[in-house]
C-alpha cells in the first residue's frame, strides 16, 4: 500500500500557517548575512562578511522579547608583510528587544543587551594572536512578516574589551535577515 506523504505534509503546512497569526508572531528564528566594520583596522583587515543566527521568544503582546544571538566574521588580505592576514571574531550576545506595531505587517524594533567575543588575528606561519571579552551592543532594524515569515534589516553596534594586536574590536554592523515566526 502506498501512502500519501505529500499530502500530509501539505496538512500540517496548512494548518502550521494557520496557527500562525497573519502578521507572524512575536518569537522568531532569524538566519542573518552582511558586513560588519571594525571600529579601527586590524593590520589593515577592518571590514568582515559576517553570517548569524539568532532567536527571539515573545513575551506577551506588548512587543517586549528576549533575544540571542551568534554571529560569525572573518576577513582575509595581504598585510603590509606580503604575509595574508585573517582576522575572525566571533560574537555570542543575550539581549532584550521591543518591537513596535505588533498588528502591522512592517514592524521597528530596537534592542541592547550584553556580549561576548572571541577574536583571533593569523598571518600565515607568522603568528597568532587571539584575546576574548565582554561588552555591550545595540541595535535597530525594520522586517516585514506575513503569516509564519519575516524578512527585515538590522543595523548594530558593538563595544567588547577585546583586542588583538592592541587594536579594540568595536565594530558596527549591518544584516539583512530571514526567518520563520510564530
Amino acid at each position: 500500500m502506498k501512502s500519501n506523504n505529500s499530502g500530509v505534509l501539505a496538512i500540517t503546512a496548512c494548518g502550521f500557517l494557520a496557527s500562525c497569526s497573519v502578521f507572524g508572531g512575536n518569537s522568531a528564528i532569524n538566519l542573518h548575512g552582511g558586513g560588519r566594520s571594525l571600529s579601527s583596522d586590524v593590520d589593515s583587515v577592518g571590514d568582515q562578511a559576517v553570517g548569524g543566527a539568532e532567536l527571539v521568544l515573545g513575551l506577551g503582546d506588548a512587543g517586549w522579547a528576549v533575544e540571542a544571538q551568534g554571529f560569525y566574521a572573518e576577513n582575509s588580505e595581504p598585510s603590509a608583510n606580503s604575509f595574508d592576514s585573517t582576522v575572525v571574531t566571533k560574537e555570542l550576545a543575550l539581549g532584550a528587544r521591543r518591537t513596535f506595531f505588533q498588528n502591522s505587517p512592517v514592524r521597528p524594533y530596537l534592542g541592547l543587551g550584553a556580549n561576548w567575543m572571541d577574536a583571533e588575528l593569523k598571518n600565515d606561519g607568522i603568528s597568532n594572536l587571539t584575546d576574548d571579552g565582554f561588552g555591550g551592543y545595540a541595535h535597530v532594524g525594520v522586517l516585514v512578516a506575513l503569516f509564519a515569515f519575516q524578512l527585515g534589516v538590522d543595523l548594530r553596534g558593538g563595544l567588547t574589551s577585546a583586542e588583538v594586536a592592541g587594536e579594540k574590536l568595536d565594530y558596527t554592523q549591518a544584516t539583512i535577515f530571514l526567518g520563520l515566526t510564530w
